[in-house]
Formats: structure tokens, C-alpha cells, sequence
């Protein structure tokens, strides 16, 4: 039986129970998919703890193929995964592999350095890190990129197995051996192809938890990529009602942040349930789910942050669904008490209290 021997300073392996419940507290819903990780990043940090890989057996890295729409969480996840296993974290879009001469080093070299950057120069920790990669569909070999996707995606394989690279401002090479890369993408048009294959008329959801890794090849990913990349997730769109969780139960809770904030110029902050409800509406009405939660609160804040630390008298804000939809201002409630009345002196004590 093995067992974990920790070096000085170094944390236990969290189960992948334990990083599911981690990952409750800041990812709203996509249960299926928390699992999946969990399982495939604690096997993937046991076997680098374990050495597992030594005396010739040959233990292949968990990276992971996440493929859900714009706002489902793919490259929060991942930041957070980085954040349970305290380890480095970078990410990076492959959508800048589609221009210029499509050389992969200077794209490499950027990921890697804000990796060893994020570990505050220790390459020793870097190379435990999580490398995140969005928009990996965009470099599928498909319509008019066939050639450069294709190209693009072979140069990737020996980065992703394990390559020894020299950056430019480090002393020592660092080795990409047990990094953890994650490739993120929405691969539009990927339900067809399933939809093709099974012949299920079913959601978009359901059609994308059946994906197999030939729907993945047949999409454009070249065989020998999909090889080294083993777990596949399928990350769901949030619905208004998980939205509204993102924005009230959250770690990030951008509810709780604001009411924080004002707390500590001495306002309450309240939000109508029908206003929470007005705002997960506008953001799914983007489409771009819980990405487009912020920048929608920012504007219906913006006024109230203004107002807040200088406002006499100032002691309630509440938002409104009038206020969300920009018809009314939201309402303010102040102190019934004249913050700047002259104060009633108090009369002198008579002299028999002094003695």
C-alpha cells in the first residue's frame, strides 16, 4: 500500500470528495462535471506526490477537455481547481495560434511564464501548475484553418506530454511534464455531429453529455491530440435560476460583495427578489452566462458606490426591478435624525453628585 509522506510544509492531497465540496462554494450547479474533475485532478496530483509513474509503469497525465457555451464556468473552474491544490495558475487563448506565422514557442513561452510568474519564480512549483487553454476549437482543422489547425494541434502534442523548455528570463529549462493542461472551448456545431451519429432529438445539454472522442475527431481535433488529452467534460448553460445563484450563494457572491462594500460606510444594501430575478433575465438574455453578471451589476451600482460614502443621513439602499431595468432610481432610506442638528447641551451636574 502506498502512503502519502508529506515533505516539510506540504499539504495532504485533498479527496475528490473534499474538492467537490470546495467546489460548491464557488461553482453554481454542473455537478456531473465537478465529479469528473475532482476524480481527474486527484489522480493527476497523486501520481506526481507518488512518483507513480517510476520503475517503467507508465501513468498517463489527466489533462482535460472541457466544452461548454461562453459564461458556464470552464476557465473559473479551473482557476479554482488551482486554488484547492494551492498551485500556480496561467491561462491563455489559442485563438492567437490562428495568426501571424502560427509558431507554437512564443505562445508556449507566454503561458509558461505567467505560470512561473504566478508561482512567484519558483519553476519547481510552476511545474505542478494547471495551464489553461481556451478556445482550443477554434484551431480545429475544419473549412479554410484545415492546414493550420492541423499544424497548430501537432505542435501542441510534445508540450502537452512532457517537453523541456527554456524561458527567456529563468535561469533553468522548465518541464511541462507534470503540468496539468486544460483546453476549453464552446465547439459550436458539435451537438450536429452527435445529433448525427446518435439520431437522439434531444436538448443541447443532453446531446453534449453523449459526446465520444470520435464526435471530438470528427469536429477537427486531430487523433493524437484527443489521445493526450483522456477526460472530457461537458459543462451545462446556466438558467436564470442558477444565475441567481451566482449572484446571492457564490463564494463570489457579487450580492454579498456590494453589501459588504456598503457595510463599511455604514449603508444597507437590500435586494428585491423580483430585481435578482430582472438580473439573471438580462444576463441570459446575453448569452454569455455568468461572465456577463458583473458588468450588469457595475451599472446598477455605480450611482449607489458614488453616493454612499458622502450621502448625510444615508442608511438603506434597495434595488429595485424598476431600478434594474433603468426606470426609477433604487430607493434610498435616511436616518430620521438630523445628522448636522446642533447638539442639546448637557445641563451641569449638581454639586452633591460630585462629592
Amino acid at each position: 500500500m502506498i502512503k502519502e509522506t508529506l515533505k516539510a510544509g506540504e499539504k495532504p492531497l485533498p479527496t475528490p470528495a473534499e474538492i467537490v465540496a470546495k467546489l460548491d462554494e464557488y461553482v453554481i450547479g454542473q455537478d456531473s462535471a465537478k465529479k469528473i474533475l475532482a476524480v481527474a485532478t486527484y489522480n493527476q496530483y497523486k501520481r506526481v506526490r507518488f512518483n507513480l509513474a517510476e520503475g517503467g509503469l507508465e501513468i498517463k497525465k489527466s489533462n482535460v477537455l472541457m466544452i461548454g457555451p461562453t459564461g458556464s464556468g470552464k476557465t473559473y473552474i479551473s482557476q479554482t481547481l488551482a486554488k484547492i491544490f494551492d498551485i500556480p495558475f496561467a491561462s491563455i487563448s489559442a485563438t492567437e495560434l490562428l495568426s501571424g506565422e502560427n509558431k507554437i514557442a512564443p505562445f508556449i513561452e507566454r503561458a509558461l511564464t505567467n505560470l512561473v510568474n504566478d508561482a512567484n519564480g519558483n519553476i519547481d512549483l510552476a511545474e505542478q501548475g494547471i495551464v489553461f487553454i481556451d478556445e482550443i476549437d477554434k484551431v480545429a482543422k475544419r473549412g479554410a484553418n484545415i492546414g493550420v489547425g492541423e499544424s497548430v494541434q501537432q505542435q501542441l502534442l510534445k508540450v502537452i506530454e512532457g517537453f523541456q523548455f527554456k524561458l527567456p528570463d529563468f535561469e533553468r529549462e522548465i518541464d511541462t511534464t507534470n503540468i496539468l493542461f486544460v483546453f476549453g472551448g464552446v465547439f459550436v456545431g458539435l451537438d450536429g455531429i452527435v445529433y448525427n451519429r446518435t439520431g437522439a432529438a434531444l436538448s443541447l445539454d443532453d446531446l453534449f453529455s453523449k459526446i465520444e472522442t470520435e464526435d471530438i475527431v470528427k469536429f477537427g481535433m486531430i487523433p493524437e491530440f484527443v489521445g493526450r488529452v483522456p477526460t472530457i467534460i461537458t459543462l451545462k448553460g446556466l438558467d436564470t435560476r442558477a444565475l441567481i445563484k451566482v449572484l446571492t450563494k457564490s463564494k463570489g457572491s457579487l450580492v454579498l460583495q456590494y453589501k459588504k462594500m456598503l457595510e463599511a460606510d455604514g449603508v444597507e444594501l437590500e435586494f428585491a427578489d423580483d430585481a435578482l430575478i430582472a438580473i439573471a433575465e438580462k444576463a441570459y438574455a446575453l448569452n454569455t452566462g455568468a461572465r456577463s453578471l458583473q458588468g450588469i451589476m457595475e451599472r446598477i451600482m455605480r450611482e449607489v458606490m458614488f453616493k454612499a460614502p458622502t450621502e448625510k443621513g444615508l442608511v438603506k439602499v434597495i434595488i429595485t426591478k424598476a431600478a434594474v431595468l433603468e426606470r426609477e432610481e433604487p430607493i434610498y432610506e435616511y436616518d430620521t435624525i438630523e445628522n448636522d442638528a446642533p447638539l442639546t447641551p448637557i445641563p451641569p451636574l449638581p454639586v452633591h453628585y460630585l462629592v
